[in-house]
């Protein structure tokens, strides 16, 4: 499931060198920016109140539709009123997509005295008027879902902190690397899953997706299908899409091991062309042998 990883706090705490390091963290994100946006995006925003409403808008809006495509969103901005995040968190976990409010921790003259892009000296000159913590106030989150204190904590310890709060394995970690086309997603897949599982408990889960053109559904639907079938089962893992493959090559000494999970007959004996053809005569015996999430999905995703 997608997700918007928030980042608030003052000009300055420390937000796009925790957005940058939880990145290659993550290994596959994409960081909103929201010094970037203002040179871009939202370049005819000022900084009066309703001017950063709308730039939090415009930030909410870009994120919901980037973390809808299945890529998890670093959102780097002061964002400093709490109606504004509160109202983002609504629109985002409306469309389905996991938010996470981050409250970036640094005293004003901290962040005054760092000034690396020399805001807050131009706010001082009056060149920027309503700059926040200078002439226009900061609404402190009042429930954050983590804080990270910049000033006595390592940035290491704040990634490890978000990582956990996001339940989502470090790029870096072994994962167990699951390849098909999921068309459907069914109980037969989920069993060698769990077999695989057990042998190697705690591993991360990697379900990759080939975005083959022949397919009864679009490589996005299909990930969208695994994504929503893991909610409904609880397991937290990556649905990757990738190019269509026609073999899979590798030296000796690689690192990883392909491995044949066995199962029993009837579970081996189950066919996805089968499903297929069950759906399309109107045979509702297909809802159950897909594995749980899948049916509903399917219904609600069906012209």
């Amino acid at each position: 499931m997608s997700s918007v990883i928030w980042l608030t706090g003052l000009s300055g705490s420390g937000k796009t060198n925790i957005a940058e390091a939880l990145r290659t963290r993550l290994g596959s994100a994409l960081v909103i920016d929201g010094d970037v946006l203002r040179v871009g995006l939202c370049s005819d925003l000022g900084y009066s109140v309703e001017d950063r409403k709308e730039n939090a808008r415009r930030v909410t809006e870009l994120a919901k539709l980037i973390a809808g495509s299945g890529t998890p969103v670093i959102v780097a901005t002061i964002s400093p009123d709490q109606a504004s995040r509160d109202s983002a968190r609504s629109s985002i976990e409306q469309a389905g997509i996991r938010f996470f409010e981050v409250f970036v921790n640094a005293p004003l003259e901290v962040c005054e005295q760092r000034d690396v892009k020399g805001l807050y000296k131009r706010a001082r000159a009056g060149e920027i008027v309503q700059f926040t913590g200078i002439d226009a106030p900061y609404d402190v989150p009042r429930n954050p879902d983590l804080k990270c204190d910049t000033v006595d904590e390592p940035i290491d310890v704040s990634i490890d902190s978000i990582m956990a709060l996001v339940g989502v394995a470090d790029a870096q970690s072994p994962h167990l690397c699951f390849v098909g086309r999921w068309t459907p997603f069914h109980k037969g897949h989920w069993v060698i899953m769990e077999k695989a599982m057990a042998e190697e408990p705690g591993k991360p889960v990697l379900v990759l997706v080939r975005d083959t053109s022949f397919d009864f559904w679009p490589a996005g639907y299909r990930k969208r299908m695994l994504e929503a079938s893991f909610r409904e089962m609880d397991v937290r893992a990556s649905v990757v899409v990738i190019p269509d493959i026609s073999s899979v090559n590798w030296g000796r000494g690689v690192g990883w091991t392909p491995r044949e999970i066995e199962v029993e007959a009837d579970i081996a004996g189950i066919s996805a062309t089968d499903l297929r053809a069950r759906m399309q005569a109107g045979d509702q015996t297909w809802k159950d042998i897909v594995a749980p999430g899948v049916a509903d999905f399917i219904e609600k995703n069906t012209a």
